[in-house]
Parts: C-alpha cells; structure tokens; sequence
C-alpha cells in the first residue's frame, strides 16, 4: 500500500513517461548508484530531452518511481512486453502519488467492480471536489491544477491501457500476467492487482 505520503500534484509536471523509467532501471540494473544515474540523465542526456528545466524538475519523481521497483520486479519489468511495462508503469505512479493511488482504488476500482465501464469527466470532479473536502491541500490547489491533474490522471490511464482513448471513455479491465500477479500478491500489494481491473483469483 502506498504510505507515509502527502497529497500532491507532481502528474502535472511528469505524467505518464515510460521510456524514462525504464532507461533508469536499465541503469540501476547495471549497478549505477543514484548519483551516477543522475549524470547520466543530466549530463549525458539520458531521456533524450533537450528540455534541461523540464528534465531536472523531472527526475527527482521519475527516481522515487525507480525506487518503488525491486530487483525481481525491476527483471519482470526490463524483460516484459510493452504491456508489462504499461502495467509496472502505472504501479509505479500509484506507489510514490497517494491522491492517484486513490483515484485508482476509489473510482476506477470501484466502476470495475460494478461493471461499470465507462469513464465520465463528472466522476474525476466528483473526486477532486470530495478530495477538497477532506483534505486541506487539495482544497488549496487552485482550479486550473484542478482540471489540469484530471486530464493527466486520464492521460495516464489511455496510456496505461485502462481507458480506451479520451474520447471513447471505455475503461478496459487488465489481464495481469502471472509472474505479476504473483509478485503482488506474494508481496501484499492485491490493492494494485484490483485497482486495474484484473478479474483472475486472488
């Protein structure tokens, strides 16, 4: 379960970024400690982004979701297909954002169980507005954060695989393989397995 985290609003800056995480656990996997990884991204251009302001505002998120990948997940991860890794992505961004965690687990999670397949934009509102109620740094956020998280928390699910497109709104249950599926749920982390929709037992 995602813990010990505050709200925030870090998909804004850094949403979905595949090919960052996985040249970060390419590097990790070679034994690079975190400052060399780093320089690698800083100075020799790592995610291939000439964009130094976004890269360096980047990379202290996209290292925490490093750090939510252990050696067995980080093999799964760099030997897996292109779902695999949309899959580990998507668990990554849950692990190290708790509003997002939520989201997943109080929305989506909560459609898929009442088979309910569609995605309206009312039901990411619903969430914020009750968000801003319970708690007082959502509250802050001003309405154009607001809006904007919602449309990168829906950005994150079309390339996840979970939302068909922004326009067709179809939320689509994930088939979980089963080296992934039993990682989760040898580690605890069920949580994660239900919030995407798997419907295999658990």
């Amino acid at each position: 379960m995602t813990e010990k985290l505050s709200y925030h609003a870090n998909l804004n800056g850094v949403s979905f970024r595949l090919f960052e995480l996985e040249q970060l656990l390419k590097f990790q996997d070679k034994g690079y400690s975190e400052s060399r990884i780093r320089n690698e991204v800083l100075e020799n251009n790592a995610f291939q982004n000439d964009a130094l302001s976004l890269v360096d505002r980047m990379l202290p998120v996209m290292i925490e979701r490093m750090k939510a990948f252990d050696f067995e997940l980080r093999s799964i991860f760099l030997q897996g297909t292109i779902n695999t890794k949309r899959i580990l992505n998507l668990y990554a961004i849950m692990k190290t954002d708790l509003l997002f965690y939520e989201f997943m687990n109080e929305v989506i999670r909560k459609k898929f169980d009442n088979d309910n397949l569609y995605l309206e934009l009312k039901d990411v509102n619903v969430f914020f507005t009750e968000k801003s109620e319970q708690s007082e740094i959502v509250l802050n956020w001003s309405e154009a954060t607001k809006e904007k998280l919602s449309e990168r928390y829906r950005h994150v699910l079309v390339e996840s695989g979970i939302l068909k497109s922004h326009k067709d709104r179809i939320l689509i249950p994930q088939i979980i393989d089963e080296e992934i599926r039993d990682y989760f749920i040898t580690n605890g982390y069920k949580e994660y397995i239900y919030a995407m929709g798997d419907e295999g037992e658990l």
